[in-house]
């Protein structure tokens, strides 16, 4: 008999012999309610006492998107000139330099990511121009944010400022070039989500078609109907992300290029602090869109 509480799961699995192969049952009683949809390859409590790791790398995520949506609620607060008070004025200014350390300090190792995404690609990716973008993309990511690592450096005053302007030449170029990789592959995939939206609303039609021809009531309980309503719904909301998605990568090589300017000291004529700080804040706004829970 199971306890009070406990929660039966049966894996599958197959054992080969001399005469062939042989499927067969296991089932597993644990303590406690497995949340996470393990499969049984957990201990009884496992899940309980201590997180998974990917869930820890998504609250870290939504820490970074935080601080970099207070950091340029920040610098647009300064930006548009409102603040009288020095006191004030310096206190936010460290404020904001501080949260910039923070983010900084929170994507030390996320370069290793952007090498897993690199090596997963290939099986991946199904076309061969697809497999450039996705591989540009990510070198592009990995080395802005190897190189991030030793921008933090700079900040906390190990590195001088003169190598951290050449590290910010680097840094800027990598991200200019993963930022332009991925509006190009986001703008692909949204041509072949358009294009299966519209096979689908096509069959829709044709059905609805079909059915006034022969006198009949459109159902729209139909198993195949369902269906072809429910594909063309999650098809709108991944239309939606890739959309937000361009808008976050837009956003970025805004910033990337201001970065380029400062790390190469150019002068522009017309720089606004505020275009540069909405930049951010919606970039950083998409970017906790992206990654709230909920999603």
């Amino acid at each position: 008999m199971a306890p009070s509480g406990a929660t039966w799961s049966v894996r599958w699995g197959s054992s080969r012999n001399g005469t062939g192969s042989t499927r067969y049952a296991v089932i597993m009683c644990y303590m406690a309610p497995c949340a996470n949809a393990c499969h049984g390859k957990c201990g009884p409590r496992e899940h309980v006492k201590k997180p998974q790791l990917a869930d820890r790398r998504h609250n870290v995520a939504l820490a970074r998107q935080v601080l970099k949506i207070a950091r340029y609620s920040i610098r647009l607060l300064l930006a548009t000139g409102t603040l009288q008070s020095s006191i004030v004025r310096k206190a936010l200014e460290d404020t904001e330099y501080g949260l910039g350390s923070s983010r900084k300090a929170y994507r030390i190792g996320k370069f290793l990511r952007c090498y897993a995404a690199l090596r997963k690609q290939r099986r991946l990716v199904p076309s061969i121009s697809s497999s450039v973008l996705e591989g540009t993309a990510a070198v592009g990511e990995g080395v802005y944010y190897f190189i991030d690592q030793f921008q933090f450096l700079t900040s906390v005053g190990v590195l001088s400022k003169r190598q951290g302007r050449h590290l910010k030449m680097v840094s800027s170029i990598a991200e200019l070039v993963f930022c332009c990789s991925d509006i190009i592959l986001t703008v692909l995939r949204l041509h072949n989500l358009l294009e299966r939206e519209v096979e689908l609303i096509r069959e829709l039609r044709r059905r609805r078609r079909v059915c006034d021809e022969r006198g009949q009531k459109f159902d729209y309980g139909d198993e195949v109907n369902v269906a072809l309503i429910d594909e063309v719904n999650a098809i709108r909301k991944r239309r939606f992300l890739r959309t937000m998605t361009i808008i976050d990568d837009l956003a970025n090589a805004v910033l990337a290029l201001d970065d380029a300017r400062d790390a190469y000291q150019l002068r522009v004529r017309r720089r606004s602090d505020v275009v540069l700080s909405l930049c951010g804040l919606a970039s950083g706004i998409v970017g906790f869109w992206r990654k709230y829970p909920a999603r």
